[in-house]
């Protein structure tokens, strides 16, 4: 088999594919990546996974690098760009096969975890119900790709007493405030004896300054910001004793290496969807009423600079650090691997709204993996079952009865239906 992967976002889109690239690197007798982002070929390049590494530039593309031949194409992007490339790599090499988003004679055909998850967002994006590796790990009907996070390289097990700040994320509105970095930098320092280090590229050398400039004296810290390569900022976030970040590809990067993670969700980043891809990872999502909100839209009401306070962020810490379960942390969660992939389970008593986002998750779970046993509490005293929400949403999600008989059966084991 001759494959190329289309993988056209960005590096935390890459890295949550990795058990993809992973797979077929021992199924695929040649397997190419087309990128076209510098963090993306990088990473690509030091993974060692691909026979070549491809650069397209997404305004112009051009074909002439693309082997010739038959190929199965692995589409992960459901960007218009990357439709329309993957339709022109698939008229110029006849017979090839696609999985992964592509279109049909006009319609958008997806993954059937990607079908689903994007039915659920039509209703309500809170209530999302998996996350993006377990999209990707299923992209292939019938194969199911490893459940871990691929990042090369032999790293020691020892752990710096050192804290990763990430300065950086994709957007304005994803970016923890400054004062923030800049307090939480004191607290780690002077209470948890933790020597913060400043981590981003070349575009938060200005914010790692500024930083910098508003610590008080005595505070020791370390500024990476702008100064590392790829292979050099996995170096230092493997011997991290913890990482706090918003949800950034660094992030991502730290769950590969098997370091602890503090996650910051807050505007248009929920947890569900793209947090930290490994067991007992904490993480603190503020919603604000609106959120998680659309990124390529404007902002009337600014309510996404509801961001996670400091207190919260330091508390976090005090919790990993001394292995004891947070206690009215506001918004925490805390991930898990279950025989399906990643669950994000609230660690006070869930909201309403919440619990129906877990019962949707296992509900679905439960149709894709017919083996698949459904696992939350019973009906709690006092709260009411909702069996006309779970019977709505069935019909929303499932054109099919089958899929949607499955789905009920699991709702109403949970207690959902009463």
């Amino acid at each position: 088999m001759k494959a190329l992967v289309l993988a056209l976002a960005k590096l935390g889109d890459f890295i949550q594919a990795s058990p993809v690239f992973k797979s077929l690197s021992q199924r695929a007798d040649e397997i190419y990546v087309l990128t076209a982002q510098k963090s993306v070929t990088e990473a690509a390049k030091i993974s060692n996974l691909f026979t070549e590494v491809l650069e397209v530039d997404l305004k112009d593309p051009n074909l002439k690098n693309i082997p010739p031949g038959r190929l199965t194409v692995y589409n992960l992007s459901m960007a218009p760009p990357a439709l329309a490339l993957a339709d022109k790599i698939l008229a110029a090499n006849p017979g090839s096969a696609i999985f992964g988003p592509h279109q049909r004679k006009g319609r958008l055909i997806l993954p059937q975890a990607q079908e689903i998850a994007l039915n659920v967002l039509k209703i309500n994006r809170r209530l999302s119900p998996f996350n993006l590796v377990d999209i990707w790990r299923r992209i292939e009907p019938g194969f199911l790709a490893d459940r871990k996070l691929f990042w090369p390289g032999n790293f020691s097990s020892e752990k710096y007493q050192q804290a990763g700040l990430v300065l950086g994320a994709g957007s304005p509105r994803r970016r923890w405030p400054r004062e923030k970095f800049t307090a939480i930098a004191e607290i780690l320092a002077r209470k948890f004896g933790l020597r913060p280090v400043l981590l981003g590229g070349p575009g938060e050398r200005a914010l790692a300054k500024a930083v910098c400039q508003n610590i008080s004296p005595e505070t020791e810290l370390t500024n990476l910001a702008g100064q590392t390569d790829l292979s050099e900022l996995a170096g230092t976030v493997s011997g991290l004793r913890l990482l706090i970040s918003g949800d950034t590809g660094v992030m991502h990067l730290g769950a590969a290496l098997g370091t602890e993670v503090v996650s910051l969700f807050f505007g248009p980043a929920w947890a569900g969807e793209t947090g930290p891809y490994r067991e007992n990872q904490l993480v603190i999502q503020t919603p604000a009423p609106c959120a998680p909100c659309s990124e390529g839209r404007p902002c009337p009401s600014r309510l996404c600079q509801a961001v996670p306070e400091v207190c919260q962020a330091a508390e976090a810490v005090n919790c990993i650090l001394n292995s004891k379960k947070p206690e009215n942390l506001q918004g925490a969660f805390l991930t898990s691997l279950d025989s399906f992939g990643y669950k994000l389970t609230p660690l006070g008593e869930p909201t309403a709204e919440q619990r129906q986002a877990l019962i949707i998750r296992e509900g679905a779970c439960a149709v894709l993996e017919p083996d698949y046993v459904p696992d939350l509490p019973g009906p709690e005293p006092g709260r009411r079952p909702q069996p006309d929400f779970f019977r709505a949403v069935a019909l929303k999600i499932w054109p099919d009865s089958v899929s949607r008989k499955r789905f009920l059966e699991a709702a109403d084991a949970l207690g959902a239906l009463g």
